[in-house]
């Protein structure tokens, strides 16, 4: 059998002329570019598809970054030190407009809460993102509902006691907020 196999081919061989030879070479060829071209293109393809998601999940974190960084800097307005030296100005009636629009910010932050926490879930950023999370809604939502109940009383002439207490416990925010970015920063290297 393999004698007749070696037989058949040196046969074949033999019957070949030089455009045959030609021909078989550049079908190889043909052969070899089309494979080598395919196994490229599905190595860019994957490629491709690697960095969009690289770039999706670092713009969901940047999003958390920049929710944490919105909360900070609307937070820093509760305190501002100035805001019982303004001369000549009826103060209670600026504290009760500088907490009314601080509460509208910081409610439109709360409602993109639930979404940043449904985010950081789907994606699985990991348990220490994902606390850090929970922690800085709980202590907003602390914050808000102390600033509701001194708008309610509507006489503000200076920044309220319980105000004053949440600047205190504050740093628990403050704290929540650095959590958060730092464990954002750590899943984006």
């Amino acid at each position: 059998m393999k004698q007749l196999l070696v037989n058949m081919l040196s046969d074949i061989i033999s019957r070949m002329q030089c455009s045959d030879w030609i021909s078989l070479i550049a079908a190889i060829a043909i052969v070899s570019g089309v494979g080598v071209s395919l196994f490229f293109g599905v190595k860019s393809l994957r490629q491709t598809k690697d960095l969009h998601r690289r770039n999706f999940r670092d713009s969901l974190l940047n999003e958390i970054i920049k929710w944490a960084m919105d909360i900070a800097q609307s937070t820093v307005e509760v305190f501002l030190p100035n805001m019982t030296t303004l001369a000549g100005m009826n103060k209670g009636g600026i504290f009760l407009l500088t907490f009314s629009g601080l509460l509208i910010k910081l409610d439109a932050i709360n409602a993109k809460s639930e979404y940043i926490q449904e985010v950081a879930k789907e994606n699985n950023f990991g348990e220490d993102l994902n606390g850090a999370i929970k922690d800085t809604v709980c202590s907003l939502d602390l914050l808000i509902k102390n600033l509701r109940k001194e708008i309610k009383t509507g006489d503000i002439t200076e920044i309220p006691e319980s105000l004053k207490e949440q600047y205190k416990s504050n740093g628990n925010l403050r704290e929540n907020i650095r959590r958060v970015v730092k464990e954002a920063a750590k899943l984006k290297s």
